[in-house]
């Protein structure tokens, strides 16, 4: 639900990227984030 969210935000100009903060526990879960928004957003 969150990157989606966020892809929204950013598809739509609500917010660019570098406004967007994600915290996640692990730097593993930070780069699947990070994955799944980029092939949500094309």
């Amino acid at each position: 639900m969150l990157t989606r969210r966020i892809a929204h935000l950013i598809r739509t100009g609500a917010a660019r990227p570098h406004e967007i903060l994600a915290i996640t526990f692990t730097n593993k879960a930070a780069r699947e984030m990070k994955e799944r928004i980029e092939r949500l957003i094309g």
